[in-house]
């Protein structure tokens, strides 16, 4: 799990706060002109104007800080969106988490480039589908509740959806999200329908003049 800020028992005030977003905003800023790796501690106080022992005042390293920073991207993600809405067949619900989820990430792109960092650290990204996936599962228990008949493992649908949500999400921001949020939608419509997305030989053919 993410590990939570250094304060114990002790509610955030205005000034941890903003020393927070502070810091977050400079790492977030740095991601955009070099990778994780090349970024250290000294870069991120500089960018922010916050002192270094202050930094070390809330956080252990900048490995410390991505993980609040990621924690924090989730916890505004809006959890309606994985949890609400009453939806009548699964794939509605597939559809308004991955709608959601592409909007967000859009509309949050400085944060969302944390998402990618994650590529180089499993816990994280393991963070990132444990929940995505814990979601789904209570969602189609849910719907198996109510009469719906699965006949694969709901697990196995849960890890499947997430993984691909989670892999499909980290790929449109690696490429800059060049496509358009409406077209990646509609993609995966396609492909949760079936093979709908895949030519056959037969619609291959050039029809003949």
């Amino acid at each position: 799990m993410f590990e939570k800020p250094l304060e114990k028992g002790k509610k955030e005030d205005l000034r941890v706060r903003r020393t927070y977003k502070l810091l977050l905003n400079a790492l977030t800023s740095l991601l955009e002109e070099k990778s994780f790796e090349e970024i250290n501690v000294t870069d991120i106080c500089a960018k922010a104007m916050v002192h270094r022992t202050t930094f070390y005042k809330h956080f252990n390293d900048k490995y410390h800080l991505l993980e609040v920073g990621i924690a924090t991207l989730i916890k505004n993600f809006d959890q309606a969106s994985l949890m609400g809405g009453n939806f009548e067949y699964p794939k509605q619900y597939y559809m308004s988490v991955i709608k959601h989820a592409l909007e967000y990430l859009a509309a949050n792109k400085k944060r969302s480039l944390l998402v990618l960092v994650t590529g180089g650290s499993g816990s994280l990204m393991t963070t990132l589908h444990k929940l995505l996936a814990e979601e789904i599962k209570r969602k189609l228990e849910e719907n198996e509740k109510k009469g719906v008949v699965y006949y694969v493992p709901i697990r196995i649908i849960a890890e499947f959806h997430a993984g691909a949500l989670l892999s499909l999400a980290k790929w449109w921001l690696e490429n800059k999200m060049s496509v358009p949020e409406e077209e990646m939608i509609k993609y995966v419509d396609l492909m949760i329908n079936g093979n709908n997305y895949v030519f056959t030989p037969d619609s291959l053919k050039i029809p003949k003049t």
